[in-house]
């Protein structure tokens, strides 16, 4: 389990895939330090919002694997050396919360299409598709590549989020362009509220404390 509260900002050493499309894997390797300080083999990193295990480390970071689903719903399918990226620990019990809740299993992707300063702030508009959209509220939660951010607006075809300072300068998102595309992990929460097939919920489906310890959520 993630924050969305980015650790620090890393960059792909390499990216290699071998398999027929459709059934591809690869293996990923990611610089980075401050996220590996204490950190074991076999432990979670969220890699733009994609939760990898740590198969080996390297002088420079770590290396993982990627399987075939996580190739086709995520833009690593693209990516190339020298990307920057996202990093985050999975969060060990106790520690203090912040952000929401992540799990690092992304919905899908989405595209930019405006960045623009705003005040001291920058508005980012997200293009996507209904399939994601259904999940979105206004002043509702949002991971983009991992960083938990706040929806300001909701549109027929996407989405806005605005970056206060101190986010823009700790995350990726300010240095993309329009066009590239983004992780989209929609808050669990809202999932398990609305409902992925609202005609097969029952009344144990509700949104309840029982149904939150159920899910893994409390």
């Amino acid at each position: 389990m993630f924050t969305g509260l980015i650790q620090e900002q890393g960059r792909i050493l390499s990216i290699r895939t071998s398999g027929a499309r459709g059934s591809a894997s690869g293996r990923i390797s990611i610089q980075a330090r401050l996220t590996l300080e204490g950190a074991r083999l076999g432990d979670s990193i969220a890699v733009d919002g994609v939760c990898l295990t740590i198969a080996r480390f390297g002088p420079k970071g770590f290396e993982a694997d990627i399987m075939s689903e996580t190739l086709s719903r995520t833009k690593f399918r693209f990516s190339a050396a020298g990307c920057p990226v996202n990093l985050e620990r999975a969060i060990l019990a106790g520690e203090p919360f912040g952000g929401h809740i992540v799990s690092g299993h992304v919905d899908g992707c989405g595209r930019i299409s405006e960045s623009r300063p705003a005040g001291n702030a920058v508005a980012v508009s997200i293009d996507c598709g209904s399939d994601l959209l259904r999940w979105i509220i206004p002043q509702g939660s949002v991971a983009l590549d991992g960083a938990s951010l706040t929806v300001t607006e909701k549109r027929r075809d996407g989405f806005s989020v605005s970056l206060i300072p101190r986010t823009a300068a700790h995350i990726t998102l300010p240095g993309k362009k329009r066009g590239e595309l983004v992780h989209i992990e929609c808050d669990g929460l809202m999932k398990l509220a609305l409902g992925a097939e609202p005609a097969n919920r029952t009344k144990e489906d509700a949104l309840s404390m029982e149904t939150l310890r159920r899910f893994g959520f409390a």
